[in-house]
């Protein structure tokens, strides 16, 4: 189904949780909606399932109108399935039970699948792996078990639109990697357009056809999660989605100076020119690298956290604290002087290019 929403504003009293959004999902299309708690992307979820009503604008459905101030199709008569982040099941009712129900009431379901609901119903179990849990109750089940109930029931009826709100928030951080595998494989099989809601970051870049990072009701950028991750559009979306370090100084081109009477000269191709504007540089932690050229920029270390294939480091500078994340076992330790540079421009000057330097060599004085 082709989602469009058009001049979309929300307001809560005199609170606006959405201002002016304006956006196209083309069919079976996995989109994210991605942002801190309270940016609006709920409330937008909410209006595409038919709880909420918009303030201004309107959402068509395939050139049809469901949403507006003056009119609003009830969610029922919308063939949209929905994945809460509580699950939201029935503790009455079994794991086939909970399928059976959709089907039974779901006005859009084929003819073809409620003739052959019962088949259907044990394929789709298979699907999702609980086959052998169909009579189970759900306080019987595990929380990736009732997780997968959720999306059983959601998908059951083969709906146009899959909304999904948070859905993976209550699990643990393994069984969320292994979910997300499991979503994408769903989406395959239904082959419906899903509107994902994460304030995850790596949830949304994984699994994604395409990520809208919303701040403040609004999408501050949208597109595929390269181009979200490599070329963020605002100083926000290079914050929130990698964690980027934003260094204050001068634009030349491509030249980016910074720090006491602009001594320091980096090249940063690829940023974008409403960041420039604002004499802004974003890099990413893992552009940083320790170097032995004491021209560079000094620190000292801060904080490390080991995380296995790589280091996090919080490093004190003139210019703030900034974050790296260094490859590798090699550990400095909290309290050594370094010397940062980019990790283009160590790599250039001939140094190892996964972290520039070992660490038993950043031990220089400042």
């Amino acid at each position: 189904m082709n989602i469009h929403i058009e001049n979309l504003s929300k307001n809560f009293g005199a609170t606006q949780v959405l201002r002016n959004i304006g956006l196209e999902i083309p069919d079976r299309e996995f989109v994210s909606l991605l942002g801190p708690s309270g940016c609006g992307k709920t409330t937008l979820l909410r209006i595409l399932a038919g709880f909420e009503d918009p303030s201004e604008g309107q959402v068509l459905f395939d050139g049809k109108p469901v949403s507006s101030p003056g009119h609003s199709v009830p969610p029922e008569k919308r063939n949209i399935s929905m994945v809460f982040q509580s699950f939201a099941l029935w503790p009455h009712l079994t794991v086939r039970e909970h399928l059976e129900f959709p089907l039974r009431h779901h006005r859009f379901v084929a003819e073809e699948i409620r003739g052959n609901s019962k088949r259907h119903i044990e394929e789709t179990l298979e699907i999702v792996g609980l086959s052998r849990l169909a009579g189970r109750y759900p306080a019987q089940l595990s929380g990736g078990q009732r997780q997968r109930v959720a999306l059983a029931r959601a998908m059951v009826t083969r709906p146009a639109v899959m909304l999904m709100d948070e859905p993976l928030s209550a699990l643990d951080a393994g069984l969320r990697i292994a979910m997300r595998e499991e979503i994408q494989r769903i989406h395959r099989i239904c082959g419906c357009t899903v509107l994902y809601v994460t304030h995850d970051q790596s949830e949304a870049l994984a699994m994604s056809d395409r990520v809208l990072i919303m701040n403040n009701g609004i999408i501050e950028q949208n597109g595929n999660s390269a181009d979200i991750y490599y070329r963020p559009a605002t100083p926000f979306v290079a914050r929130f989605v990698s964690g980027s370090n934003l260094l204050a100084g001068e634009w030349h081109g491509e030249a980016f100076c910074f720090g006491s009477q602009d001594r320091y000269r980096w090249i940063v191709p690829d940023v974008q020119d409403a960041i420039k504007r604002e004499g802004l540089c974003p890099l990413r932690p893992d552009q940083l690298v320790f170097t032995s050229d004491p021209g560079e920029l000094p620190g000292v270390i801060q904080n490390v956290q080991f995380q296995g294939r790589e280091n996090h480091y919080t490093i004190g500078t003139a210019l703030g604290a900034l974050r790296m994340h260094i490859p590798g076992a090699d550990r400095c330790e909290v309290g050594r002087q370094v010397f940062l540079a980019l990790r283009d421009k160590a790599e250039s000057a001939g140094a190892p290019a996964d972290s520039a330097i070992p660490c038993a060599q950043v031990s220089l004085s400042i």
